[in-house]
């Protein structure tokens, strides 16, 4: 169990670690010398197969910033309290910040007992009884020791309790990439560089590969020591010595809130959503655009807090906000955030990540607002899936399966069981909230129910759009569709949404081409009256048209503009135009492709030469070359040297 000592300065913390493990917290020589906690301590106590491990904090205001980069991922939290002084301004902060990033266990120890009398005791006990009600050290759930550091007075009956509480509390599941928030970094002779933090999620284990952030370092596993031992391995809840190797990496490109992740891609964010809680002894509102200073477990930056609801948060009162981070973060959603104001004088309030990769742009919009809201719902009633629906219905043009993995801290295989529940339809009427089918596309990207409908109509609007500007057009590529309706949209996720169509007979696909079901094209006066020509024309010998110049001259009619109506024809699908200057009826082109494949036949090995298909069919050598490379490209013969076959028939 990892236990953060919290409580104003010289109130005891220090003493009281030393007195339970044996251990002084204080390594600086200016903490020797000043007799003042300045950095993060460690130590340790074990009893049989439980084992403490304490994070004792600076109380003093000055160094606040190490307090909390102490915290963010503990078991249980010990508020010291001297009993001379009773609850000081630093007890109430580290109550408030623990209580903040939701630490859920804890008790309280009063110190100094030795130097007051029962009264004052009493009046101490009375001062706390208020001072934690409604947090989580509440006095119906968390016991309160009187000790003394000096005679040991109470001491043994605080260390039981740790260690029934050690022995009692659950293991934090193992799930996602190994996270872990560095909080030290030093080099041992021998060894070299070696990192220490909490270990926010998952397991590592020798050997692996992690990145370091920031920079994108990458480096190996050397070795382990969980709770000051050396382990094969590290997890969730644990407080890990990580001993890296990598070429190239120093000690000066790790420092404190550096992050180390096996999520070989994991990046960082400068923006996100927080659904953010205002101290109630807040003395005025927390308004928009203020300057923050930001916390998250040992990392900490400067920033901006943008409101989304209002202009400003008042105390006591919950509310969305982004952050603007002035230096990038590596954040996941539920992660816990602090503030503190600018001077960094004072806790603002505090709350959990929402969206770590927010917008730039319309992040206060009423669809934003209200996907951040059933957002936060979903955290609270701890329910996956549907926050993982939220998340990519979020998303109108799909997200990909990377950003979700990397926003949730998922592993393939966690991100798999999720959306095979997610693929089950189980939105009804009475719970509108309910979660709605999950799509996958073939390049792995996610798309929600609603967004698939939103952009079902969008691409049949447009397409509808495109036909009927242009009466003679069969239909339109699925490039075009997509480019009409976005930049956005993705050729995948579009291909995804017209296959959806064609399937339920909406649309039409015709040789790469989508129209609208039942779409029918209007032949123009000009080009009508020119298929009553030149059909009898070409029927006469279907497998040799007249070339364009001839044809020209048979009706009449200048080569330009005869070849502009003709292609108006072969759009319209009564023509084919396999060569430069010929066009061809369909059943002309049936029977080149017959004659081919009688060619084919002559021979056992089903090769044919051009002269062969020139024999067969009785067509001139330079308009059979330019036949078979027509059928070369539509995959109905495959070249091969001098010789050809057939690798389809109609």
């Amino acid at each position: 169990m990892i236990i953060a000592t919290s409580g104003h300065v010289d109130h005891g913390k220090t003493s009281l670690v030393k007195r339970i493990t044996g251990i002084e917290t204080d390594r600086l020589e200016e903490e020797k010398k000043r007799g003042l906690t300045i950095d993060l301590g460690y130590a340790y106590s074990q009893r049989d197969d439980n084992q403490l491990g304490f994070i004792d904090v600076p109380g003093h205001i000055r160094f606040i910033n190490n307090m909390v980069a102490g915290v963010g991922e503990i078991d249980f939290g010990l508020l010291v309290v001297a009993a001379d002084d009773g609850p000081m301004p630093q007890t109430r902060e580290h109550l408030a910040i623990l209580n903040l990033i939701g630490v859920s266990g804890g008790a309280i120890a009063i110190t100094k007992i030795d130097r007051v009398d029962t009264e004052r005791l009493t009046q101490v006990r009375k001062e706390i009884d208020q001072l934690v009600e409604g947090t989580f050290l509440s006095s119906d759930k968390s016991p309160v020791f009187e000790v003394s550091n000096e005679t040991g007075d109470g001491i043994p009956l605080l260390i039981d309790y740790l260690f029934q509480v050690s022995s009692e509390i659950k293991t934090k599941a193992v799930s996602g990439h190994f996270r872990l928030s560095i909080d030290r970094s030093f080099t041992v002779k021998g060894s070299g560089l070696v990192v220490t933090g909490s270990v926010l999620a998952g397991e590592a284990s020798v050997g692996d590969q992690v990145v370091i952030n920031p920079g994108q370092h990458s480096a190996r596993i050397r070795g382990i020591h969980r709770q000051n031992k050396k382990a094969e391995s590290g997890r969730a809840g644990d407080r890990c010595a990580i001993n890296l190797t990598a070429q190239g990496l120093e000690k000066s490109d790790i420092h404190r809130g550096s992050h180390l992740s096996t999520n070989q891609h994991r990046g960082e964010t400068n923006r996100c959503d927080v659904i953010m809680k205002i101290l109630n002894d807040e003395g005025k509102p927390l308004k928009h655009w203020t300057s923050v200073h930001i916390h998250s477990a040992a990392s900490h930056t400067t920033g901006r807090i943008a409101t989304l609801e209002s202009n400003s948060i008042m105390p006591g009162s919950e509310g969305l906000v982004q952050l603007v981070l002035t230096e990038p973060l590596s954040l996941c959603a539920g992660d816990s955030i602090i503030l503190r104001d600018q001077a960094a004088e004072r806790t603002l309030g505090g709350g959990i990540v929402l969206d770590p990769k927010s917008v730039a742009r319309g992040r206060a919009k009423e669809e934003r607002v209200a996907y951040l809201t059933n957002l936060s719902e979903s955290f609270r009633a701890k329910n996956v899936e549907q926050t993982i629906a939220y998340a990519i219905d979020a998303h109108q043009y799909g997200i990909s399966r990377s950003d979700i993995e990397d926003s949730f801290n998922f592993t393939d295989t966690e991100l798999d069981k999720h959306l095979a529940q997610l693929k089950v339809e189980t939105k009804t009427a009475s719970d509108p909230k309910a979660i709605a089918h999950t799509f996958v596309t073939e390049d792995g990207k996610l798309l929600g129910n609603s967004s698939a409908k939103i952009l079902s109509t969008a691409m049949s609007k447009k397409l509808e759009s495109m036909l009927n500007a242009d009466k003679q057009k069969k239909g339109a590529s699925l490039n075009q569709i997509s480019s009409a309706v976005s930049s956005k949209l993705s050729l995948s996720v579009a291909g995804f949404i017209a296959n959806q169509l064609v399937k339920t007979k909406q649309w039409s696909n015709k040789n790469g081409l989508f129209s609208l079901h039942g779409h029918q094209v209007e032949m123009s006066s000009a080009a009508a009256n020119l298929w009553k020509k030149v059909e009898p024309i070409l029927n006469a010998d279907p497998i040799r048209p007249p070339v364009v110049h001839d044809l020209a001259k048979t009706v009449n009619l200048a080569p330009k503009a005869l070849d502009k109506l003709l292609l108006e024809l072969t759009k319209l699908g009564y023509l084919v135009k396999p060569v430069a200057n010929r066009y061809f009826l369909p059943e002309g082109m049936t029977q080149l492709e017959k004659l081919a494949s009688d060619t084919a036949q002559l021979n056992a090995d089903g090769k044919f030469t051009v002269k062969e298909y020139r024999d067969v069919s009785k067509l001139g050598r330079n308009l059979c070359i330019e036949i078979l490379e027509y059928f070369d490209v539509k995959k109905i013969t495959q070249r091969m040297g001098d010789h050809r076959i057939i690798i389809t028939t109609q």
